[in-house]
């Protein structure tokens, strides 16, 4: 029998929808089983597809296509049990730990066994790994970016949580997986309690990485970088930053370092400019946005006027790292539109943009009814798609981020070849992407940890 290590998105939601029916993974004959599986949140059914997917592609030898319906209906019972009526995220699910239990002993597949049991089993070794962990020495922060006194330094150990935590008065190193501390039989003690800080299973699972901006070695500012999206999606210092705040321009020449090689697509939560046209620069100022200092650019947020001429709209176009707003802008310019650098916004109307081939930063799409982009060629950030209905990208070939198109009924892009992070589509969708090979279950880390250092 040839092994088949990886399934395709399409190949895990149907076997994910057939087993919720009482029907084998393939559909073609009755397996006598009900599973109350929570459907009160319809994209549950896509991320437990998504955690299959996952399992599998760790499995690798150990998978055999005819374990499909087993593994398939045992996740699902253990996910009604422990997740009922809630939003499902793939990355608080033990996978691995499922994972090593059944490559440990594969003789437990198709077995009566629960993944409850394996879960628990490997959380009791998790209990020793927990301890051994706390007993190695503290692993120094690695450097990103330097420019004295401040430096830009990554998390490499819970008790960096800790630190940022206490000195900047936040949850970071507060905040527990309490799934971790219900599988110790005895209460922790300190050192081992900071390998279950939720954010740092965050860390581990690769669905996260936590930055500091440092003063003197003192924590200013915490930030959360999203690998699924490739944003900074939260940033948090002693008190809000503001406009003028003597920690922007430190910030700001850090996290350029970071965009450089094209990891960071957006930063979220930077104070926004009085002037509708306020952009922020690379120095940490605020500017109104002009042709001589789009340049220095770092980031911005346009709600571009209904009364715009199309010199102004494509020159706004031009600029990279800003997010433009097109709700109001008149479908005759829409029409017009070729190219943008930076991020698109739309709101709740029909969206159609015939001549659009190229985005550099996101599409955000989240509520439109429709979107009809019939020349889009390539997204250079993520596809945000949550909500709207019908999706059609006849041409889009490349999406550099995720592909985010939960609650739609119909997805349609048959040229899509590369999506590089995570491709999450609606169960209930029709969707057509003949041409998109299987994406990783967990995104690839980003590329500036590869220059990073360690401190000394």
């Amino acid at each position: 029998m040839v092994q088949q290590s990886s399934i395709t998105p399409e190949k895990a939601l149907y076997a994910i929808e057939n087993v919720l029916t009482g029907r084998e993974a393939s559909g073609n004959a009755d397996i006598q089983t009900r599973i109350p599986f929570p459907s009160a949140v319809r994209r549950n059914h896509a991320r437990a597809a998504l955690i299959l997917m996952d399992l599998i592609e760790r499995l690798g030898g150990v998978y055999h296509p005819q374990h499909l319906t087993w593994l398939a209906s045992k996740l699902l019972a253990h996910l009604a049990k422990t997740r009922q009526g809630y939003p499902l995220v793939g990355a608080d699910y033990p996978v691995s730990v499922v994972a090593n239990a059944l490559k440990d002993k594969p003789q437990l597949m198709g077995s009566k066994v629960g993944f409850a049991s394996l879960v628990a089993t490997g959380l009791a070794r998790h209990r020793c790994a927990l301890t051994e962990a706390a007993n190695r020495p503290v692993t120094p922060r690695r450097i990103l970016w330097e420019d004295p006194p401040f430096s830009l330094t990554e998390m490499t150990h819970p008790r960096h949580l800790r630190e940022d935590g206490i000195a900047l008065r936040h949850c970071t190193g507060s905040c527990y997986d309490h799934s971790v501390l219900s599988s110790l039989e005895r209460r922790p003690t300190a050192r081992e309690a900071l390998f279950a800080l939720a954010y740092w299973q965050k860390i581990k699972n690769g669905t996260s990485r936590f930055f500091t901006l440092m003063e003197d070695e003192r924590p200013r500012v915490t930030l959360q970088y999203g690998c699924m999206s490739g944003n900074i999606t939260h940033l948090q210092a002693r008190s809000p930053l503001t406009v003028g705040d003597r920690l922007l321009p430190p910030l700001c020449r850090a996290l350029q370092h970071l965009r450089s090689p094209g990891d960071l697509v957006s930063v979220r939560g930077l104070p926004q400019g009085t002037h509708p046209r306020a952009c922020l620069t690379t120095d940490g100022t605020y500017e109104i946005l002009s042709e001589t200092n789009a340049h220095r650019i770092f980031s911005g947020y346009i709600v571009v006027p209904p009364t715009i001429t199309f010199p102004e709209l494509h020159f706004l176009c031009s600029v990279p790292y800003i997010r433009l707003n097109l709700e109001q802008v008149p479908v005759r310019l829409l029409k017009r539109v070729a190219r943008v650098e930076g991020t698109l916004v739309f709101g709740k109307q029909p969206v159609r943009v015939d001549r659009l081939s190229f985005i550099g930063g996101h599409l955000l799409a989240q509520h439109a009814p429709t979107l009809m982009m019939p020349s889009l060629v390539a997204i250079g950030g993520s596809n945000f798609c949550d909500h709207t209905k019908v999706i059609d990208q006849p041409q889009l070939v490349r999406i550099g981020g995720s592909n985010f198109c939960d609650y739609a009924t119909l997805i349609h892009q048959p040229a899509l070849q590369h999506v590089g992070r995570c491709n999450v589509l609606s169960p209930y969708a029709e969707v057509c992407q003949p041409n998109l090979p299987p994406t990783p279950s967990q995104p690839p880390p980003p590329t500036f940890l590869a220059s990073a250092k360690e401190v000394q």
